[in-house]
């Protein structure tokens, strides 16, 4: 999942403001929500077809997020490459959902859940200082609130937000690249096999390399290359044109690959080019009145302690259920959130450079 602001569509799209990137985001972090809810009951995360070692649905889920900021953001620096400007569009995407979606998961949907005593919990510096905690995104997890979903397989408020930070580190790696010129073909390849490298474990071990990698590190990585690979696809759009066809062989070499430890290595450079060919390429789903609603954002910073609060409630261990309840309550939750809190805090862009909202709204 990704976060940033409002951007026009390419030039190469200028005479068509409709596509799928809104619809696939949306269904992206529907997939997450289906996805939690198997560890949310105890259960591990099922693993997608793209590579079953690696990318579970959530993950996958992830990777379509950034194929599609990387994309979006290489445009909207080109566009007005001011640090700014720039930085003040992310902050107006990001920020304004996340302190809401905070502020509820510990100032209401805390004192629902928790174990301590209302005295113990709205006294401690956990309950105040997470949605600040939160906001700032790089400090650790210092402060929680007390005994929130205590008992519970996770006992985590909001595990997804851990990405958020991943997103703008790759803002600034972007920005960075810019600025110094590095936006060369040979630097990008190089960056994006550098990132889809460390994030392919099983290469690394096949070369005898052991490098201190976690897990979310590893993830991070792929997180990073697919972002940066999305930025190349919008840097050369004039001479790597996207094609549904092409988009079908890099979708079978991903699968032909996927057991194999170079898998995880090409993910980064074969799944963006699938995303956004979909994205852009392929006939325009109706959507009907949802177009040019971005529920995307809002579903994936809700939907973790919604999933939590679903399973405290009702017991259940089927993460279907989990799941189903858990969508049902995120989408309007994040159709409100776009209509009095996203969309709002876009339209503070000072009107001397503001665009026109389209109906594609990065993440």
């Amino acid at each position: 999942m990704n976060a940033s602001v409002v951007e026009p569509l390419p030039p190469s799209q200028a005479s068509n403001r409709f596509n799928n990137l809104d619809i696939m985001r949306l269904a992206a972090a529907i997939l997450v929500i289906f996805s939690h809810a198997f560890p949310i009951v105890g259960l591990s995360e099922p693993q997608s077809f793209l590579n079953p070692t690696r990318h579970s649905w959530g993950s996958l889920g992830v990777l379509v997020f950034f194929s599609i900021s990387g994309y979006l953001i290489a445009g909207s620096w080109l566009k007005e490459p001011s640090i700014k400007r720039y930085w003040m569009k992310r902050s107006l995407r990001i920020l304004p959902g996340l302190v809401v979606a905070t502020v509820i998961s510990a100032w209401v949907i805390g004192p629902a859940v928790t174990t301590s005593t209302m005295g113990e919990y709205f006294t401690s510096a956990g309950t105040w200082l997470y949605p600040l905690q939160e906001s700032l995104l790089f400090l650790p997890p210092w402060f929680e609130p007390p005994a929130v979903f205590s008992g519970q397989p996770m006992s985590d408020i909001n595990a997804s937000l851990w990405t958020l930070p991943v997103e703008v580190l790759c803002y600034l790696g972007l920005m960075m690249m810019f600025i110094l010129r590095l936006n060369k073909t040979i630097i990008i390849i190089c960056s994006t096999a550098v990132l889809a490298l460390l994030g392919s474990t099983e290469l690394l071990a096949v070369a005898g390399i052991n490098l201190p990698l976690t897990g979310l590190m590893a993830q991070a990585a792929t997180f990073g290359a697919t972002f940066l690979a999305g930025s190349a696809l919008y840097l050369w759009r004039d001479k790597l044109r996207l094609s549904l066809l092409w988009a079908a062989v890099a979708l079978g070499i991903a699968l032909v690959l996927r057991e194999t430890p170079l898998g995880t290595f090409v993910t980064p450079f074969l799944v963006p080019y699938v995303i956004l060919t979909l994205g852009l390429k392929a006939p325009v789903l109706p959507t009907g009145k949802l177009r040019g609603w971005d529920l995307s954002y809002g579903t994936y910073v809700f939907a973790f302690p919604i999933e939590q609060c679903v399973l405290a409630y009702t017991g259940t261990s089927n993460p279907w259920v989990v799941g189903i309840i858990s969508a049902a309550i995120v989408l309007p939750l994040a159709a409100l959130s776009w209509r009095f809190v996203e969309r709002p805090a876009l339209s503070l862009i000072p009107k001397r450079t503001r665009i026109e909202l389209p109906a594609t709204n990065p993440v």
